[in-house]
């Protein structure tokens, strides 16, 4: 699971399974976390 933490509220939850990598990293915060954090302002 990947999520972010923004104001004591957890967004952009993601469940995968495997292990965490760098592509799947990158790939979570460039489609799905920079769109909420965009949401957010």
């Amino acid at each position: 699971m990947i999520a972010g933490l923004c104001n004591n509220q957890i967004i952009a939850p993601v469940i995968f399974e495997g292990n965490c990598n760098k592509a799947i990293f990158t790939t979570y915060v460039e489609t799905i976390l920079i769109k909420e954090l965009r949401l957010d302002k």
